[in-house]
């Protein structure tokens, strides 16, 4: 399914040496400073769709358009150009609007559990496209050059493009949260003003450390990512004999981590059901973590009984947490200062199960401008 081996299908020496020669790459201090600029005239330009739509009384499916809005995130980090400015003939009609749902099509799932060969040609299908549009891509690319790509392994660009999916349905998902809950919205609004003044803000004046004044923020994102975790689980190998809940687990062993279970336990989340933010009160102002190669505390000092899950944790964390929670940080706090986001009437947090959680209808939802 990911063309050969890459940083998340390695083992051994064939991992670490994928996972040592991208770690720099995604780094708070060369994240932070090359996307940041991006992210808040994305986040304005999004603002004003919202504002116009508003004017006309439509919705948006909001779902649809975090896509767009994370995949051109992703193709300015790797490529130094957005979407728009990239050849997507290959993805077929509609273009850069296909790239999401072709990764989540349900034929994906199964050579994961060794099906059958007719599934494998419909995923060489999807990823054919995807791999000619990439090739276009570092073509153009003013940052990646054909030295890049040997050494990080053209597989594992192919794997981290299409990962702008999982930003963009989490962020979907806190947007239907937000639409829900008038007093959370406002909530928000107070922190961030309190933070940078009143409206209109000058956000080019602002720099990335500004926003670690936005604690409730953080704390809202982090809860959000415990409720919708996009990918409900993850692949743990058992380094060590063990034993878990009275049952031996040999080194080696193959193991399923069901972190959508563990977010939903009572006994470590009271009242799990509950949309929380104050389980996530922090006792430290930065969010952004350096990642490692090798062993890594990736846990966060909060209230919570368990730390964040939702990028798993150690030297198998998501290479692309900073990535996450930077665009996360910045959309909500330029969106929400702005807009005020209503439910339709079929707005529902309802989610299904294809390779990733995603809203099972999208998530269309309404909005009007800040009054005073």
């Amino acid at each position: 399914m990911t063309n050969g081996p890459n940083v998340l299908s390695a083992r051994g020496d064939e991992w670490k040496w994928r996972r040592k020669a991208l770690v720099p790459y995604f780094q708070p201090r060369a994240v932070n400073p090359a996307i940041f600029p991006h992210l808040k005239d994305l986040a304005a330009r999004n603002a004003d769709a919202m504002l116009t739509l508003a004017e006309s009384g439509k919705e948006m499916d909001v779902d649809k358009e975090t896509g767009l809005l994370t995949l051109d995130v992703i193709c300015l980090y790797l490529f130094g150009y957005p979407t728009a400015e990239l050849d997507v003939s290959d993805l077929g009609e509609g273009g850069a609007r296909n790239m999401s749902a072709k990764s989540q099509t349900p034929q994906l799932l199964l050579p994961v559990i060794k099906s059958t060969k007719w599934a494998q040609r419909n995923v060489d299908a999807v990823r054919g496209k995807l791999q000619s549009f990439i090739n276009k891509a570092i073509e153009k690319s003013t940052l990646l050059s054909a030295a890049d790509i040997e050494r990080l392994g053209f597989t594992t660009i192919t794997h981290n493009l299409p990962g702008h999916d999982t930003t963009a349905h989490t962020f979907t998902f806190l947007l239907g949260h937000l639409a829900q809950d008038p007093k959370l919205q406002e909530s928000l609004v107070d922190e961030i003003h309190r933070a940078f003044g009143p409206s209109p803000i000058d956000w080019s004046k602002l720099c990335i450390s500004d926003f670690n004044q936005l604690k409730f923020a953080t704390c809202v994102i982090r809860e959000n990512l415990r409720l919708h975790a996009v990918a409900p689980g993850g692949l743990l190998t058992c380094v060590k004999d063990s034993v878990i809940a009275g049952i031996p687990i040999p080194a080696g062993t193959d193991l399923i981590g069901n972190y959508y279970g563990i977010a939903r336990d009572p006994e470590y989340f009271p009242d799990p059901e509950a949309f929380k933010p104050e389980r996530w009160a922090l006792s430290e102002d930065s969010v952004f973590q350096e990642l490692t190669g090798d062993v890594s505390d990736m846990t966060t000092k909060t209230e919570a009984a368990l730390p964040e899950l939702s990028f798993a944790l150690g030297a198998h964390a998501c290479l692309g947490r900073n990535l996450a929670l930077i665009e996360m940080r910045v959309l909500l706090a330029m969106i929400i200062e702005r807009v005020v986001i209503r439910p339709s009437a079929n707005t529902t947090l309802e989610a299904i199960w294809v390779l990733l959680v995603t809203p099972k209808n999208g998530m269309n939802l309404s909005f009007s401008a800040h009054h005073g």
